[in-house]
């Protein structure tokens, strides 16, 4: 089974703010998509899950071949967060901003984070790819049960390959490499593969050294392998089986499988990154619901009292 994403965020350490509670927005610039996460931190130490939404972009189509944000993409991405802070208002909640690499990554990525802070108002904070990668382990973390040892998290989104290994007492190893899904489509799935062996060959070393006993893979692309492939535990051979068949596949049948269509261009990509992934670090990879925006919240919950969050 795949694991469906809580509506409940449970904290060991409960807290009882004199406030009553909070309630936090978090919105999300992407490569790929513009979320939306809306969430309540209650009297009782729970951080429960209110609403989401998401649009498609693409920001990073292009761009992150090119280096440029065209006129497009920019409107694009300007009329979602219209709507996106709409939301956000109505919620009424603390709200925060953050983009990710294809406003780190492209020259007029500074300059589209200022033109967002000024239609959802509120800054935006572009994330260092380590800091990212940080979100993730934490959101990936709170879904695990509390005897977790040391884990490698792995989020594959449209513009980068984030990599953290760490544990309950932090993290130890932080890392965004430019392997993402939209800048590496159109490469054939052997040579992609290669290239990401290669491109990643100190940080998978860096990763083995740490010894992790799990690995955790999060984000859309991971999410919808494991659905199309049934479960949420893949190995390299579980990517490969499904690279060859989705490969063998034209788009019309891909939409039949229940593949959104808006990821028909990075689904076989997506495989052969993961499979590339995982026959570097070793057996099976287990997919979780949880990544960077529950990770976010994590950290959020932390600033008012808590200090150690797990999803329940």
């Amino acid at each position: 089974m795949v694991p469906a994403i809580p509506d409940v965020m449970h904290l060991e350490a409960p807290f009882l703010p004199s406030y009553g509670s909070t309630r936090i927005a978090i919105h999300d610039l992407g490569s790929h998509s513009f979320h939306l996460l809306c969430a309540r931190i209650d009297a009782g130490g729970a951080v429960v899950r209110e609403s989401s939404r998401k649009h498609l972009v693409r920001l990073g189509a292009s761009s992150l071949k090119t280096g440029h944000i065209p006129a497009d993409a920019w409107q694009r991405g300007l009329d979602a967060l219209d709507d996106l802070a709409t939301v956000a208002r109505a919620f009424d909640g603390q709200t925060y901003a953050v983009g990710t690499s294809v406003l780190r990554d492209t020259h007029n990525g500074a300059a589209f984070a200022a033109a967002a802070s000024d239609r959802l108002g509120i800054p935006v904070k572009v994330l260092a790819g380590s800091e990212e990668a940080e979100l993730v382990f934490l959101g990936a973390l709170s879904v695990l049960p509390p005897t977790t040892g040391t884990v490698a998290v792995i989020d594959l989104g449209g513009g980068s390959l984030e990599i953290a290994v760490g544990d309950r007492d932090g993290v130890r190893l932080a890392r965004s490499l430019p392997l993402g899904t939209l800048r590496m489509r159109g490469l054939g799935s052997d040579g992609l593969a290669a290239y990401v062996r290669a491109r990643g060959t100190a940080t998978w070393s860096a990763v083995r050294a740490l010894a992790p006993g799990a690995v955790v893979l999060t984000g859309g692309s991971a999410r919808l392998l494991a659905t199309l492939h049934g479960d949420s535990r893949l190995d390299c051979d579980g990517f490969a089986a499904l690279e060859r068949r989705l490969a063998s596949l034209g788009d019309e049948a891909r939409v039949m499988l229940g593949i959104p269509a808006e990821r028909l261009d990075t689904v076989v990509p997506s495989a052969a990154i993961l499979r590339a992934v995982i026959s570097e670090l070793g057996g099976v990879a287990w997919v979780s619901a949880c990544g960077m925006r529950e990770g976010f919240l994590v950290r959020a919950s932390r600033t008012h009292g808590a200090r150690n969050s797990r999803l329940a």
